[in-house]
Order: C-alpha cells, then sequence, then structure tokens
C-alpha cells in the first residue's frame, strides 16, 4: 500500500496484546523493537500475529533529546 511516510523499519512481529478498544503490537527491527498502539479494530484486519513479517511506519512530528543519567543508554 503506497504512503508518504518516509521512516520504515522492517521486522517481524514480535508480539501483540489485544484490548477491546486498543492493542500493542510489537516489532522486532534491525534498529530494535518498535512498539505501538493501534485500534483493536486495525489489528484484526492486517490479521497481525507474532512471527508475520510487518514494517513499523513512523511519522513524527516532535522529537526530544535528553541526557540519560539511568546508566541504561
Amino acid at each position: 500500500m503506497p504512503n508518504s511516510i518516509r521512516n520504515e523499519l522492517s521486522g517481524t512481529v514480535k508480539s501483540v496484546k489485544i484490548g477491546d478498544i486498543v492493542s500493542e503490537v510489537v516489532i522486532e527491527t534491525p534498529a530494535g523493537d518498535v512498539a505501538a498502539i493501534v485500534s483493536s479494530d486495525s489489528v484484526k484486519d492486517l490479521a497481525l500475529s507474532p512471527g508475520d513479517k510487518a514494517c513499523a511506519l513512523v511519522k513524527a512530528t516532535n522529537v526530544s533529546v535528553c541526557r540519560c543519567t539511568c546508566g541504561g543508554h
């Protein structure tokens, strides 16, 4: 499906947690795991399940940067 989003990360669906209204989809990519909260209807329409190939399309209007002091980064 054509789109105008330029930031695309290809990967594999790692997990899907389906809720009543919204669901969490985690895609494992070479850049790391990407999690998205999407409507449960969209998850069902896309028939996503762990192991499926999928892409994370990222369109951000704001990116913030901070110095991490937690030791994990």
